[in-house]
């Protein structure tokens, strides 16, 4: 059996991936160090996030789908009219969110007026019921203002697409732009037109593994696997409208994380798929320019990056748990089933001590 056909079959599709929610990705690790309370209510009472799309989300998606070699409408659906902005464009997004609650097998089950009012709602009071948005104006005000606006159509053009994400035009193309001058540029054109005679190239690669009895799921965007070097090179799409201080972004967005986790994943990999001897170069991160004015940039990670990931690093007095410290931590607080305390403070009994890197005078 080919290299090929071993990766298809143990392959799983980007919505199988998804709905693993028993598996943590280096974004669990990233929400973990970031806010534990919030890690508890996403990952461990299994409280989905509200994830607000925007144009920046919607049109990296877009480039990596296209990266992928995915055919456009397979998962994007065309707005060609005007996008409401601002609060009708957030009544909208609400009315659509709604109406899928009463959907069973594509028919909806709920009555219009229902769904409107429970959308408008939405928009309208906070959690405590004080009004946020369309002040002043009742909920036939707002039904009114709806009927006949590009809000209207906006919404029933996602209804078109369910399944599917609207996008507009303008995005598409931006998107494809990007996605063109990742093939041809200089800089880049190896790694996205990377498959020759003895090289394999493995799209949204996913990889399901175990630490510390934790289960854990990685997905890597690409794997460039040269049989004559022997090597398995991992290639990460990323798209920003700043585009040029890639390291600013590596530590902001915990991408050393993903690196570490990614590294261990795909040896893993490897062994799993019969490449025992082949070498696993350091992720390479390349940052898009969303605007379409700037080159594209490659970051390198190098070996002691990586075992700064795992280690923990200080960085101008600021410390960087690493993933050997989150992941056992994690570990600690599943078995125990204490979330309302750090590992280090249960260690110290409530009490820890004085830790601050102080800088000698000059």
């Amino acid at each position: 059996m080919t290299l090929a056909a071993r990766v298809e079959k143990n392959q799983i599709s980007e919505k199988e991936y998804r709905s693993l929610k028993d598996r943590l990705s280096y974004s669990a690790l990233k929400t973990f160090d970031a806010d534990r309370r919030k890690f508890y209510n996403e990952f461990i009472l299994g409280n989905p996030k509200e994830d607000k799309e925007s144009s920046a989300t919607i049109m990296g998606s877009i480039v990596h789908w296209l990266l992928a070699g995915e055919k456009f409408d397979d998962k994007f659906h065309l707005f060609e009219a005007v996008e409401p902005v601002g609060q009708m464009k957030d009544l909208a997004d609400a009315l659509y969110k709604r109406s899928l609650k009463g959907m069973v097998d594509g028919v909806q089950k709920h009555d219009f007026i229902n769904i409107f009012e429970d959308a408008a709602k939405s928009v309208k009071l906070d959690k405590d019921e004080k009004e946020i948005a369309f002040k002043g104006k009742d909920i036939p005000k707002m039904l009114e203002m709806f009927k006949g606006s590009s809000a209207e159509f906006y919404y029933e053009e996602k209804l078109k697409a369910v399944g599917k994400i609207v996008v507009t035009a303008t995005l598409a193309g931006l998107a494809e732009a990007l996605v063109e001058k990742l093939r041809r540029h200089a800089y880049t054109n190896r790694l996205v037109n990377a498959k020759t005679e003895n090289t394999d190239v493995f799209n949204e690669v996913s990889i399901l593994f175990e630490v510390n009895g934790v289960p854990y799921k990685s997905l890597v965007d690409r794997l460039i696997v040269d049989h004559t070097k022997k090597t398995i090179q991992p290639v990460d799409w990323k798209t920003s409208w700043d585009n040029e201080d890639p390291t600013r972004a590596y530590l902001k967005f915990g991408y050393y994380l993903q690196a570490g986790l990614y590294d261990f994943a795909i040896k893993k990999w490897k062994q799993e798929h019969q490449l025992i001897d082949y070498a696993v170069l350091p992720m390479l991160f390349v940052f898009g320019d969303t605007s379409g004015f700037a080159d594209p940039v490659i970051l390198e990670i190098q070996p002691k990056d990586l075992s700064a990931a795992w280690a923990g690093f200080y960085i101008r007095g600021y410390y960087y748990r690493g993933l050997t410290e989150l992941m056992k931590d994690i570990a600690w607080h599943v078995e125990t089933g204490n979330w309302a305390t750090a590992k280090e403070i249960f260690d110290g009994k409530g009490c820890v001590k004085v830790d601050v890197q102080y800088e000698t005078s000059r």
